[in-house]
């Protein structure tokens, strides 16, 4: 998330600096930030951030500020930068560009400038949603803007008051998060990647500055293919450490492939007198446990190499700062070990950390990009025969029957016959029950239940290529990596008091990633087909081989089998009927299947966890004091 918010025209604000202040008072801010602000009667901006991440300058009665890492491909606004900070190179692109000084930022990095003279303002997040802006328009024509939904709440012209009922039924449905472009504050939005803000003559658009460039290179063979991917990674892991203290840099290593390839990296961009660094997380459970992976990684590449084993006690000890932590409802579980990774990189003197997140949604890693293939032969057959008898006979046949064929038979053509876009995403807990079953009537009645598949067909028909490969993949790094592991890992990381870089998602390699065949992305009917051969000879073979696996945490299992966690969870489930936004019977199964499990079904239990987290989120926001508020640095009036 962005360090900073701020406005710019709307209702005339009686006490400037105060109300920024409130707004800076929303924003996470670790020890080490450090803040500034410029604030006037027609606008303002502040920044809360790391001093190696962020910056601010006023000059001339305007003002810009950024947060993230940055780096220019303008030759004349780099050197600015080197001598004067990017602030300055972001005044002086403005300036000279307007909102197209954004072609010529690379990095991810979140960016305002606020001209109050002039009532024009521009704010935009980078292109593969790293940084997150979420903003509000104003009566009269202003718009406030910030890195969290909570600071542009804080704003007085801004009334969103309770949640929104739209959001709340879309983040059961996408399984356990908000997606962008909405809030789970009604009126309140937020930009998807490559996206900003452009406010002028008091209107405020919101406008693509960049989409993904789909454009397969088929001139250049294989080889070569495979050394421009090696080439342009390894230039991604240097730029992501450069003027780094090699002792405080250090990487998540789960053991994938993804991150063995940034530890391994980062290994050769460390130019020190000790070996680069990596953090592990380990279960008891095997099922979960990457370690003896790690550690293979670990020992290839001669890393300094940590492993922190996970215990239901760990999680216990902190659930509450990880639920609340966010500015929306997050469920994602795996947020706990990206934390107490994190801490534990921290704790050993590590200040920024590389994490591998990306190399699924740009080199087609996830296993529903070959699953899907299942369903492509029903397509094919006439449209007339689907209609007249199989539809038809399937449509009789129960996807619960005890009768296997009939059973497999009644699921596969209810799939085959949805969307393609929305066959991929039906996979959270309004897939398996009706909306009628879960949600109380009340807020079911401000809902409409085809938005969140309106939402996926337009990212599926905006992506630029005729592949489905591709669009699949555009879709992924919409939904499941910005909207997702971005927040979860970023947050987390700021959190533990240590700053995050991806390069999987440098700039160079997204633009690289768009060129390679999709043929070959799954070479030979393989997920990450092209990749794996590209880095065969570079990466240990046992993690080429290696079945897919994740970062994940087995929360389930902690749920039914910890004492403390059990109750903690049966009780804030139970208390979730206040806030009437379930219905009962809904909330009963779930705390009979953490009793019994085995009357888990329906749906009990699988989303047990998104169900504790939102009790706490709610929790939380009921019983936040206000802030006090702190100095501000810098300010200008």
């Amino acid at each position: 998330m962005s360090g900073f918010c701020g406005w710019i025209g709307g209702p005339a604000v009686p006490d400037a600096r105060g109300t920024l202040h409130a707004m800076l008072d929303t924003l996470p801010e670790p020890t080490d930030m450090i803040r500034q602000a410029f604030a006037g009667a027609a606008g303002a901006v502040g920044c809360a951030v790391h001093p190696a991440a962020g910056g601010f300058r006023a000059a001339d009665g305007l003002a810009a500020v950024w947060d993230g890492s940055p780096w220019w491909r303008d030759e004349d606004l780099a050197a600015t930068a080197r001598a004067h900070g990017h602030a300055a190179a972001l005044l002086g692109g403005w300036r000279r560009h307007g909102a197209g000084v954004l072609e010529r930022l690379a990095g991810h990095v979140s960016v305002a400038v606020v001209d109050p003279a002039t009532g024009r303002a521009l704010a935009a997040i980078d292109r593969a949603g790293v940084q997150s802006l979420a903003y509000a328009e104003t009566p009269g024509g202003g718009v406030v803007f910030g890195g969290t939904v909570d600071a542009v709440t804080a704003h007085p012209a801004v009334a969103a008051e309770g949640l929104s009922p739209q959001a709340f039924h879309d983040y059961l449905y996408f399984v356990d998060r908000v997606p962008a472009p909405e809030t789970i504050r009604p009126g309140v939005r937020k930009l998807v990647p490559g996206e900003c803000l452009v406010h002028e003559a008091g209107r405020t658009r919101i406008r693509r500055y960049w989409t993904m460039p789909y454009a397969p290179d088929r001139a250049a063979d294989e080889a070569t293919l495979a050394g421009r991917l090696r080439g342009t990674l390894g230039a991604a892991v240097r730029r992501a450490v450069a003027d780094e203290a090699p002792h405080r840099v250090g990487a998540f290593l789960s053991g994938g492939l993804d991150s063995s390839t940034v530890a391994g990296l980062l290994a050769d961009a460390i130019d020190g007198d000790r070996p680069a660094r990596a953090f592990t997380i380990g279960f008891e459970d095997a099922a979960y446990d990457e370690s003896a992976f790690a550690r293979i990684t670990a020992d290839h590449f001669g890393l300094d190499h940590e492993v922190t084993a996970v215990r239901p006690a760990d999680v216990a000890a902190v659930f509450d700062a990880v639920a609340t932590a966010y500015d929306e409802p997050f469920g994602n579980s795996s947020a706990v070990p990206a934390l107490l990774c994190a801490q534990r990189a921290r704790a050993a003197g590590v200040d920024l950390l590389l994490a591998g997140d990306g190399g699924d949604e740009l080199f087609a890693g996830n296993a529903r990009y070959l699953k899907d293939r299942v369903f492509q032969p029903y397509a094919r057959i006439p449209a007339v025969l689907r209609k007249a008898l199989i539809e038809p006979v399937a449509g009789r046949l129960s996807r619960d029957s005890r009768v296997t064929l009939f059973r497999k038979t009644a699921r596969y053509v209810a799939q085959a016959r949805l969307p393609m876009p929305v066959r991929v995403t039906r996979e959270g807990l309004l897939s398996h029950l009706p909306a009628e079953a879960v949600l109380a009537p009340d807020l079911l009645a401000e809902v409409d239940r085809a938005a969140p598949e309106r939402l996926v067909a337009d990212i599926w028909n905006a992506a630029e290529t005729p592949s489905d490969l591709m669009r699949f993949m555009a879709l992924d790094l919409r939904l499941t990596l910005a909207d997702g592991d971005l927040r979860k890992v970023g947050r987390m990381c700021a959190l533990a008091g240590v700053r995050v870089r991806y390069p999987m998602l440098d700039d160079d390699v997204m633009a690289f990633s768009a060129t390679i065949p999709p043929e070959l992305l799954c070479k030979g009917g393989r997920l990450r087909g092209f990749y794996k051969d590209a880095f065969a000879g570079v990466l240990p073979r046992a993690i080429l081989d290696k079945p897919k696996h994740g970062f994940g945490l087995p929360y389930l299992e902690f749920l039914r089998t910890d004492p403390a966690l059990n109750a903690m969870a049966r009780e804030a489930i139970d208390d979730l009927k206040r806030e009437n936004l379930f219905r009962p019977a809904f909330l009963d199964a779930e705390v009979e299947a953490l009793t019994a499990p085995e009357a888990q079904g329906n749906g009990a239990l699988s989303i047990a966890w998104d169900l504790v987290t939102l009790h706490r989120w709610l929790a939380r926001r009921r019983d936040r004091p206000a802030g006090a508020r702190a100095p501000v640095a810098g300010a200008a009036e």
